[in-house]
């Protein structure tokens, strides 16, 4: 199969080595992959495409339709993983960049515009929310690394099923605010109202930013980023 490592090699040791039960655990591993959908949100490269879109985005349906493009991605990456491996990382890398900036440039807009502005895309901005939702985030590798020791997952089916787990927990937000509209609505008024508020989001944006673009160019210039993070700590 094509991107498949050498057996033996460090992609390979990761289960082994951080979690020598995953193996073991059958079906209780897709909560656990749902649970680190969740605490993905923390992470503003992975998080910032919910507050983007939660902030901006009034219409039920187009947030609906977000999300599960979001989960959709993440289920073809679970895929796609298992037949080119390593490859992914040209392409990923490109996407991730390519997202990052935009981003930054809409958050650079938003600041200008001022407290209301977090409210609302540039005119030249309103290609973003799906440009998010299209672009895998560092949290879908994460995953890979994580359940499957890096970029290749078992069998097609794990890897779909596993990481559209973690598609779920990540947009869990999204589903939360189209089932309690009034979250929505408070949250923009208080972006309106509390210039801290706002502060804090912006900065959460631009450090997301940060994280696409470190990822991103990682994925195109470090030989072995492909490697699982445990691994790679062992190198400084």
């Amino acid at each position: 199969m094509l991107g498949q490592g050498v057996p033996g090699d460090a992609t390979s040791s990761w289960v082994a080595l951080a979690l020598p039960k995953l193996k073991r655990m059958g079906i209780f591993i897709y909560p656990l992959a749902f649970a680190v959908g969740i605490l993905f949100n923390l992470n503003p490269s992975c998080g910032s495409a919910n507050v983007v879109w939660v902030s901006t985005q009034r219409n039920p349906r187009k947030l609906a339709l977000l999300g599960t493009t979001r989960i959709l991605v993440f289920a073809s990456v679970g895929a796609l993983a298992g037949f080119f491996g390593t490859a992914l990382r040209l392409p990923w890398g490109i996407m991730m960049i390519a997202a990052g900036l935009f981003l930054f440039y809409t958050t650079v807009k938003q600041v200008r515009a001022g407290t209301t502005g977090m409210c609302a895309l540039p005119r030249r901005s309103a290609a973003l929310p799906w440009v998010l939702a299209l672009t895998p985030p560092p949290s879908a590798y994460i995953g890979l690394a994580l359940f499957f020791g890096g970029f290749n997952a078992p069998s097609v089916a794990e890897g779909v099923l596993v990481l559209t787990m973690v598609g779920l927990g990540l947009t869990l937000p999204l589903w939360l605010i189209i089932v309690k509209p009034g979250w929505r609505i408070s949250w923009q008024l208080r972006l309106q109202n509390h210039p801290r508020t706002a502060r804090t989001q912006v900065v959460f944006q631009f450090v997301g930013v940060g994280l696409m673009l470190i990822v991103g160019s990682a994925f195109l210039l470090v030989q072995d980023f492909h490697r699982p993070l445990i691994e790679l700590y062992k190198h400084f």
